[in-house]
């Protein structure tokens, strides 16, 4: 019986299946519409076919891993539980006062985020623990039920709780929630609670609150969704063992783990792009990566060194666009882990329009699956930056994308005449380049954003572009850039299920507890990494892993002292003894100099945070090569098109090429277009395509350019 690994990547157009046989290497690939009424629709429909495609009846499947949108959608459409707040007397606004930090200082007309839980909704009880964990009033149980049975008469069906300095010591969180979950009970209901020291140890009350908010808030909307998955990957294939969710850090976990952790999924399906392109940097011995990866919807972008992704410990959900420390004050702050990447509403559905002051615009409003872009033929309307590059002749109207849609040329084109050239006075050809221009700006801003603004030259980085739109601007953003090589994976439509077949199952844990940095401290710097290190064996005991795969690694949240905030530095050991302690300080003192161009040697530190990742090593996918050629790659050209480049501000005849055709050392000269099942690529002119032995193309500046 052959073993798969399946991922199932849904995106705002399109879900993407991956099925990697373990057995030969091969991977299996198909796309189909998202069904944006019910998720799990477009989930279990291409599981179903992807079977039938294969000839497997029974195939045995050891787990499906998959990236979900479920709670960033229900976060931007504000659809998630009814939900009740319960805090510390005297903090019941704290989610409404929040941090009073300002994206623009000068812009007063910014609209802050209306509280996940109306006033109404957030009660107080009487409770008071002090800085070091000491009790100063003990809880009021009967004042906590009684706010419960409030809270469930008035309709919710989830509530947060954040006592303060629960993080120290959380024994009135954990009663206050097994005194909610009796009332839920009595009352029939089957709510939720989360408890902030449970999902967020840490310090700086409104963001642990925020966190809270944001666990409890989604919780219930995922358990519903995952809960109706396993049913029907059980009743489909009574083999399939597990179903993993991936976590916005990169790893995978258990359903159980996710739904109590629903926060931690709102990165979930960009975050497995991230993971294959570092397995790809990996296998090509490319140690400085930016990955580019351009969907339906939006854009994302993320830095690698060392082929490895970058974390971050807070970043803003529930915006238009969001990522680590990008849009502060305009969405809900989340405390966790997740990979430093940042997103922006400029994807091939994106919608362009025109201002009121004349100003051409893309996004972030996106026509989606349905009706999705004119040129689909399912009733949309409005331009968008797909239609633009079918009117420019980048994408074929004799092309399926996905093997689904077929492109109607015809309606690209009107939708682009009526909404914004007839507006701007431009010509067809002039407005799509004008919706692509401006989409490209967007994307080359967040590129610009993890490279440029976290104290890196882009022009020392590969770009790896994916996602079923990315290889169709990437060429044009790695020019702007200066960066001097693309590589576009072989199935870059389907890179991020990809990415869910190569991540390993891993989980996040962390610990508040601010520690002056010397060596009399040591020991309580172990402790805490002992702390965390049983909940960690905890969570992989709960998760089925065993013990010749288990893998921990350490790091710590540090800071000079005076400093409001701290970075995360890597330890390659338990800091036992002084000498191991000063490594660690000299990597803090050149981390702080790379991130702020200065440091000092002299001034004292502290620890503010402790940190745990646990994970399982799991088997490398075998990524198998593709016939091999010769640098002629006349023979998978299967015609030539009139396409517009902004370079020559015209149309040139450009050759077209089927990629499945393409073999191993095969050179394609710019400009040339490469179509797929998944995605379509494009190479500019004064630049040339290369095909390495696994059919990654990589495209640089040409020598005759």
């Amino acid at each position: 019986m052959t073993n798969f690994r399946v991922g199932v990547d849904i995106g705002g157009t399109f879900t993407d299946h991956l099925w990697y046989d373990e057995r030969t290497g091969e991977m299996s690939v198909i796309k189909i519409p998202t069904t944006p009424g019910d998720l799990s629709e477009c989930f279990i429909q291409g599981i179903q076919r992807m079977a039938k495609q294969l000839e497997a009846k029974s195939p045995h499947i050891p787990y499906v891993a998959h990236g979900t949108t479920v709670c960033s959608n229900a976060l931007l459409e504000r659809k998630g539980a009814m939900l009740g707040f319960i805090s510390t007397r005297g903090f019941r606004d704290i989610l409404e006062i929040g941090r009073q930090v300002e994206p623009d200082q000068f812009d007063f007309t910014v609209d802050r985020a209306e509280p996940l839980v109306p006033r109404y909704l957030r009660k107080e009880v009487d409770e008071r623990i002090a800085i070091d964990g000491t009790v100063i009033n003990p809880l009021s149980e009967a004042e906590c039920r009684n706010v419960a049975r409030e809270l469930i008469e008035e309709g919710v069906n989830a509530i947060g709780v954040c006592f303060l300095f629960s993080f120290i010591n959380n024994s009135h969180e954990i009663r206050a929630k097994a005194i909610i979950e009796e009332e839920f009970k009595l009352a029939g209901i089957e709510g939720f609670v989360s408890v902030s020291s449970g999902i967020a140890a840490e310090f700086r009350e409104f963001e642990r609150a925020s966190t809270v908010a944001v666990a409890a808030y989604l919780a219930p909307v995922l358990q519903g969704y995952i809960k109706k998955l396993e049913h029907d990957l059980t009743m489909m294939f009574p083999s399939t063992s597990k179903l993993y969710i991936m976590e916005s850090a990169g790893g995978l976990v258990g359903a159980g783990t996710a739904i109590n952790n629903a926060h931690t999924t709102t990165e979930s399906g960009p975050a497995a792009g991230v993971v294959a392109a570092a397995e790809l940097g990996r296998l090509l011995g490319r140690s400085n990566l930016v990955s580019f990866d351009m969907g339906g919807t939006t854009a994302k972008a993320s830095l690698m060194e060392d082929a490895s992704p970058r974390l971050a410990f807070e970043f803003e959900v529930g915006t238009e666009q969001h990522g680590a420390f990008t849009t502060r004050s305009r969405g809900y702050p989340v405390r966790t882990a997740m990979i430093d990447l940042v997103e922006c509403s400029a994807g091939g559905g994106s919608i362009s329009w025109v201002d009121s002051a004349g100003v051409l615009k893309v996004g972030p409003q996106s026509a989606g699956a349905i009706p999705g872009p004119a040129s689909y033929g399912r009733g949309g309307k409005l331009p968008t930056v797909t239609d633009a590059q079918v009117v420019l002749g980048k994408i074929s109207p004799d092309q399926a994308l996905g093997g689904e849609v077929l492109i109607d040329p015809v309606n690209a084109k009107v939708a682009i005449v009526a909404e914004i050239a007839n507006k701007l006075g431009m010509t067809a050809f002039q407005a799509a380049q004008g919706i692509v221009e401006v989409a490209n700006a967007q994307m080359e801003g967040i590129l610009r954003v993890v490279s440029v603004q976290r104290g890196f030259d882009p022009r020392d980085f590969t770009l790896v572009a994916f996602g079923g739109a990315g290889p169709l601007h990437a060429n044009d953003l790695a020019d702007a850039l200066g960066i001097q090589e693309v590589v576009i994976p072989r199935f870059p439509g389907l890179f991020s299920a990809q990415g869910l077949c190569q991540a390993q199952v891993s989980n996040e844990f962390v610990r508040t507890q601010v520690t002056r940095w010397n060596a009399g401290n040591l020991e309580g710097m172990l402790g805490a990494f002992k702390t965390l290190e049983d909940r960690a064996v905890t969570w992989l005991n709960s998760e089925g892993i065993s013990n010749d795969v288990r893998m921990i690694t350490r790091s710590m949240d540090i800071r000079y002292v005076g400093q409001n905030w701290e970075l995360t530095v890597d330890l390659d050991q338990y800091p036992e003894t002084e000498v191991e302690l000063e490594e660690a300080r000299l990597k803090f003192i050149r981390l702080h100099q790379q991130m702020y161009a200065h440091s000092s040697d002299t001034d004292p530190l502290e620890v503010v945070s402790f940190r745990i990742h646990a994970y399982a090593k799991s088997p490398k996918l075998k990524v198998r090569k593709i016939r091999k050629g010769s640098e002629d790659s006349s023979k998978s050209c299967i015609g030539v098109r009139e396409v517009y480049f902004k370079k020559v501000d015209g149309s040139l005849a450009c050759s077209i090429y089927d990629r499945v055709k393409l073999l191993g050392s095969n050179v394609i000269d710019g400009p040339a277009v490469i179509e797929q099942l998944d995605a379509t690529t494009v190479i500019n002119p004064g630049y040339v395509g290369r095909v390495d032995d696994y059919g990654n193309i990589y495209i640089t500046p040409s020598r005759k350019s």
